[in-house]
Parts: C-alpha cells; structure tokens; sequence
C-alpha cells in the first residue's frame, strides 16, 4: 500500500495566509458596510426629523397668521359699527356744514364714542379727525391737541377707495397698541377718520 504524500509546509502556509487575508478582508468589509448604514440610517433620521420640525412650523405660522388675521377683521368690523352710527355721522356732517356749533357736536358725539368705547374691551380712546388733521371729537379732550397727520393709518383712510387699516403696533405706557383707522363717510362724503386706540396683546 502507497503512503500519501505529505503536504509541504509551504503549501500549508499559503493557504493559511491566503485564508487569513480573506477573513481580515470579510471582517473589514463586514465593519465598513456596518458603519456605512449606520450613517445612513442617521443621515435618514436626521432628515426625518428636520422635516417633522419644519411641517409643525409651518402649521404654527399659519396659526399664528389665521389668528392675526381674525383679531384684525373683529376689531375692524367693531370700530366700521361705530364709524356708521347715524347720529354721529348726522351731527359731524352738520358740523362741517355750519348748521350746528362745536360745543354741542362734541357734547352729543363724545357721549356715543365714550359708550363704544367702554362696552368694547381693547378701546384705549377714539378721536374723530378732519381731513386737514384736527380732532374734531373724541373721548380725551387732554390729547385732542395731538397730531395725526403723519400717522400712516390716517393718511391711508384719506383715499377714496381705502377702508380700514391697522397700523404697525407700538409700546405706550406698558402696553402694546397700535391705532385702527377707518374712514367716516355720509354718502359718499369723507367726514372725517376715524383713529380708535387698541390694546394689542392678543396679538403677542
């Protein structure tokens, strides 16, 4: 009987090596792949979670923008109720015509803005202004000497296909508020605008 050949030695340790070298390459490619996904799996979460961040946002701005936009038309159609009152409308008319003085145009209309303003909660004070910028009534004779003239909202409400405008908010005596002006017409006529003083804090 034929003895087997021996393996050299030689033989062995190259297949040794050889083996060797395509377990590192295994395990390396193995690491590589690992780390590969785990980046991007956290490339993929990080995306996940910017856009869950910028669609909630979103829906927080346009909150914020629906419920600015509410509180604006609210206090627009308070302030158009109170700029459309016949008897105010009638005794300012009047006034501006010479059929009636001063004293008594003031006497009758400061009694119906004193009553909007105090059955309306975020009326600070309202001043009835002519045209060239005088107060003509309003519910605080101390400040009836302030100007209104440069004032945007009241500039804006002197053309006229303009209706109400909420001008930009400002921080008087603690508070945050900002002048709501809106024209006073008697058909068609422009009398005067109408500068209602509003406390703003719903709106922060």
């Amino acid at each position: 009987m034929r003895a087997k050949p021996k393996q050299s030695s030689g033989a062995f340790t190259i297949r040794h090596s050889f083996a060797l070298q395509l377990g590192l390459m295994t395990s390396v490619l193995v690491i590589v792949t690992g780390i590969t996904l785990g980046w991007v799996g956290l490339v993929l979460a990080e995306d996940l979670v910017r856009h869950h961040i910028h669609e909630r946002l979103k829906l927080a701005v346009s909150d914020r923008s629906t419920m600015v936009k509410d509180y604006v038309e609210r206090q627009k159609e308070r302030v158009a109720l109170v700029a459309s009152r016949t008897q105010l409308r009638s005794l300012l008319n009047d006034y501006l015509e010479g059929k009636v003085d001063g004293k008594t145009m003031r006497q009758v209309t400061s009694r119906i803005l004193h009553d909007a303003m105090t059955s309306t909660r975020d009326f600070l004070g309202i001043w009835i202004v002519s045209t060239e910028g005088r107060v003509l009534t309003s519910t605080d004779t101390s400040s009836d000497e302030q100007n209104f003239t440069q004032r945007p909202a009241f500039q804006h409400c002197l053309s006229p296909d303009h209706n109400s405008i909420l001008g930009v908010p400002f921080a008087r005596e603690g508070k945050r508020v900002a002048y709501l002006a809106t024209p006073v017409r008697l058909h068609g006529k422009l009398l005067g605008v109408m500068m209602v003083l509003l406390d703003v804090k719903e709106l922060h």
